[in-house]
């Protein structure tokens, strides 16, 4: 930003178009996956950036989540995912991680995985409903196991 100005963005995106123009390139941010502010201030930046000449095909939504979500049909999550696709971009879910209460890695109740996996079935079922518009369902890493988001959640 001290550098380049506030339009650093939008030059990322117009080199990258550049380097390669059959690149898909998507904005790819937390927090805008359930609708709300963040996800408005989000279309309201990539409509500005597309004003300026920048290519954007899509949003690529971080889910860092805890076990405790509900994900189901018109809840936020179900209704933020329109606000993008009626602007014509496609969704991704780009870095999908379901925590669960560890204790050292280890489980600290035994039903937790069953209660994760719900929520990992009802992203399944969120991208199938979405699709084709949601490209892809991506997953942060191998395991949950050792989530960072378990230190985050303690300090919230």
């Amino acid at each position: 930003m001290r550098k380049l100005g506030p339009d650093f963005l939008k030059f990322a995106f117009q080199f990258a178009q550049a380097a390669d123009p059959n690149v898909k390139l998507y904005y790819n941010d937390y927090g805008v996956e359930s609708i709300g502010l963040k996800a408005t201030r989000t279309l309201n930046l990539v409509n500005w950036l597309r004003s300026q000449g920048a290519t954007i095909h899509g949003i690529g939504l971080q889910w860092h989540i805890d076990f405790s979500r509900s994900i189901v049909r018109d809840d936020g999550h179900y209704q933020s995912a329109p606000q993008f696709i009626n602007n014509q971009l496609d969704i991704s879910v780009t870095e999908l991680d379901v925590t669960i209460p560890t204790n050292g890695g280890y489980l600290i109740d035994r039903a937790d995985p069953y209660k994760q996996a719900i929520v990992y079935r009802a992203m399944l079922e969120y991208a199938i409903y979405f699709y084709p518009k949601c490209e892809a369902l991506l997953t942060w890493g191998f395991t949950d196991r050792y989530s960072w988001l378990q230190e985050y959640y303690k300090k919230q």
